[in-house]
């Protein structure tokens, strides 16, 4: 059963709000200029969100405010809610609250300058997540540590408490947090018998252990039973048997024949660099199936929140390939958005 929406008329509000966002013409535009400034004027000059953007803005400059604007898209959206489903669009966006802790834990782990800024984590625990507002402020772990004493991913770093932060692998703790969330999600998609939602987040879980694979053999040469530990305990449209498969493949090439036999073979390239664009092509795409749909319940919000978070990413992408000289195919394979 579907969780009913308050107000049906979010539907026609947030095809409107996406109305206002950059169009594949837009897009097309954008990746033609010659520099990074001219790209960054083109901006301001057709969408209100960035005017406030100096013409010279760095990467962190342009993400922060790509996420003030998908705050106040979402803050839009709460005012539309009841209580309750205003609830379960906190637990979705969770993941951001898990971004933003991520951010701060590998400032402290690689013992960034202190002062350096976290902007863009400043203006979600401000807007967002009150629970660990200060936290892009913290300068050592232990300050890191009483943050998130409240949150559920305290007991993820409990173990290392008292130990020398370069003991911590990085990546595991990142795969955990991650593994907190998806378990969530997917609780809450059953319980509520929300088949969209749990098709959804199923089909993120496999993506995510399917990559999560790739890199901890291509970059951590972590031992099978190592990858084993760290995956997702959970196989929605893809089995454990070829999920084993993957872990033990020898090589891109045994890894890509796996795949080529599952639901997902859509990932196959025979370019193991287009892996991740792929997967997040992929899941792009079903979001988009969800958002052209007529629905009036939770699944068409967060697919439109995925959607924006997606197409920002992609406008930094292009803004950052321009600003560093690549070549037009290789900003393209960077992108979720098929631009003509």
């Amino acid at each position: 059963m579907r969780t009913s929406l308050k107000y049906p008329s979010i539907n026609t509000k947030l095809k409107a709000m996406y109305s206002n966002k950059l169009s594949i013409d837009e897009f097309s535009e954008l990746i033609k200029q010659p520099d990074s400034e001219r790209a960054l004027l083109y901006l301001k000059s057709i969408k209100e969100d960035f005017k406030s953007l100096p013409e010279d803005a760095d990467r962190i400059e342009i993400e922060t405010q790509l996420d003030k604007n998908l705050i106040k898209d979402i803050q839009k959206i709460e005012r539309l809610l009841s209580d309750n489903s205003k609830y379960y669009l906190k637990i979705f966006l969770s993941k951001y609250e898990i971004r933003c802790i991520k951010s701060v834990f590998r400032k402290i782990y690689s013992r960034s300058i202190l002062d350096e800024e976290l902007d863009n984590v400043g203006i979600w625990t401000n807007s967002i997540f009150k629970e660990i507002n200060g936290i892009n402020n913290v300068t050592d772990f232990e300050e890191f540590l009483n943050l998130i004493k409240k949150t559920p991913y305290y007991k993820i770093f409990m173990p290392y408490i008292g130990k020398d932060i370069k003991d911590i692998n990085i990546f595991q703790i990142e795969n955990q947090l991650d593994i907190i969330y998806f378990k969530t999600m997917m609780k809450i998609s059953i319980d509520k018998k929300n088949l969209v939602l749990k098709d959804n987040i199923g089909t993120q879980i496999d993506l995510e252990n399917i990559v999560w694979i790739y890199r901890t053999k291509k970059y951590y040469h972590f031992s099978e039973e190592e990858i084993r530990k760290t995956i997702v305990d959970y196989f929605y449209k893809i089995s454990k048997e070829d999920i084993i498969k993957l872990i033990n493949s020898s090589d891109y090439n045994e890894f890509e024949k796996v795949l080529s036999n599952t639901v997902y073979k859509k990932l196959v390239t025979g370019n193991e660099k287009k892996l991740e664009q792929m997967v997040s092509i992929y899941l792009y795409e079903k979001d988009k199936k969800i958002f052209r749909r007529n629905m009036f319940d939770v699944n068409f919000i967060y697919a439109y929140i995925d959607i924006v978070d997606a197409e920002n990413n992609d406008i930094t992408n292009i803004i950052e390939g321009i600003r560093f000289n690549l070549k037009r195919e290789e900003i393209l394979q960077k992108l979720v958005v098929k631009i003509i």
